[in-house]
């Protein structure tokens, strides 16, 4: 229980993976968002992303993203496994390789290990793309040995990725061969349907919560993202306890000074003040006055926020849309007697209806695109006609950004 809670304040509980595929000369950008929920894995969202400039935004410095080089620049070979140590795994599959001047990642199987190498410039050019994106991996993989963590949920042999077919013998992949033309086909595991395109950034998450791992010669680079994710959610976590409790503090302060207002005014009513302590009195009073106003210009600015947030999604409704309902922190559960009320803290609940399905989703894109919008949730979309349909959208508010 208590690893648990300290990997979810060190990573959270949202993964992305980002597979760099290259299918014959040209590169594709393969996005897949997952949540973890009691042990189980849950399908954000998929994104096949044509150009470098559309990752911006998609990814919060929040998440833990696991990187995949996949292009003809990662060269990978099999070898079996014997007792050598790394110097001599890598010269019997390179024997000429100049290691100072590769990344190398050696994946162990049963009976034979797949060495990856890529040179140290290629993958620093894609690392040197994504910065110039304001993003930062948590993890990197070289080729498509991060499909073996797959291969105990396949039943099949033959598994088809974005670029590659794999061969499995025994639950571990024998051969992967390069195709040019890309297979359109799916795999379900425990309910979770993926297409084939986004099965190495799945895999690869998974080996990870697994505690898979592979050997590599850029484990220092590797440790330098990991504490970089955690310095970040420490303090954005920090920042967001700070508030709550300056803002306990003021109202613990209230309620004394409330407590000793009233009182005063018993003293006041049952004895003679004299001038002095009339003077006490009206300091007193003052004070408590201060922090009143102290208490009512913060729900003010909670309310400013409200304001501005109505005001963004105003301005990117189209024409042919219509919203029925905007709230604001709704409340996550009836009202109950005798019972504290309990909101969803920076959410906002959208619904209505829209007249072009087209329409509705350049919307959702605009609102991702949103710097204040950590991500939107479709949790309904329904058709009212040929052409009406009804939605309610749920809009997680990244506070940071605002």
């Amino acid at each position: 229980m208590f690893k648990d809670i300290v990997t979810y304040i060190k990573e959270g509980s949202l993964y992305a993976a980002l597979e760099v595929s290259e299918i014959d000369g040209v590169l594709y950008l393969f996005l897949l968002k997952v949540r973890k929920s009691k042990g189980e894995l849950s399908i954000l969202s998929s994104e096949k992303i044509e150009d470098w400039k559309f990752l911006k935004n998609k990814i919060g410095n929040q998440t833990p993203l696991f990187l995949i080089i996949n292009t003809a620049q990662v060269v990978a070979k099999k070898v079996l496994n014997t007792n050598d140590r790394t110097p001599e795994v890598l010269h019997k599959a390179y024997p000429n390789l100049e290691v100072n001047l590769f990344f190398y990642q050696i994946h162990v199987a049963s009976s034979y290990s797949w060495v990856a190498i890529a040179k140290k410039q290629d993958v620093n050019h894609i690392l040197e793309r994504l910065k110039a994106q304001h993003i930062t991996p948590f993890g990197i993989a070289l080729g498509f040995s991060s499909a073996d963590y797959f291969s105990n949920y396949l039943d099949d042999t033959v598994m088809y990725i974005s670029n590659a077919k794999i061969e499995f013998r025994e639950k571990s992949i024998n051969e992967a061969t390069r195709i040019t033309i890309p297979v359109d086909t799916s795999y379900t595991i425990k309910g979770l349907k993926i297409k084939n395109d986004y099965i190495l950034g799945f895999s690869t998450i998974v080996g990870y919560l697994n505690g898979k791992s592979s050997i590599v010669n850029y484990q220092s680079t590797l440790n330098k993202f990991h504490k970089s994710l955690t310095d970040r959610r420490l303090w954005n976590l920090g920042l967001k306890g700070l508030i709550p409790l300056f803002l306990g503090i003021l109202i613990i302060n209230f309620i004394v000074f409330d407590h000793y207002f009233e009182k005063v005014q018993q003293v006041k009513v049952l004895l003679e003040v004299n001038a002095k302590e009339r003077e006490d009195l009206q300091k007193l009073q003052k004070e408590v006055s201060n922090k009143a106003e102290r208490v009512t210009i913060l729900n003010g600015m909670a309310n400013s926020k409200a304001t501005y947030y109505l005001d963004e999604i105003a301005q990117t409704i189209p024409e042919r849309i219509v919203l029925n309902e905007i709230s604001y922190q709704p409340l996550s559960k009836p009202i109950q007697p005798l019972k504290p009320m309990l909101v969803s803290r920076n959410e906002l609940y959208v619904s209505g209806k829209s007249g072009d399905g087209n329409e509705f989703s350049n919307w959702i894109i605009a609102l991702e695109k949103k710097p204040w919008i950590s991500y939107v949730e479709t949790q309904d979309y329904d058709f009212v006609s040929s052409k009406s349909s009804q939605f309610s959208l749920k809009i997680t508010i990244d506070d940071a950004q605002h």
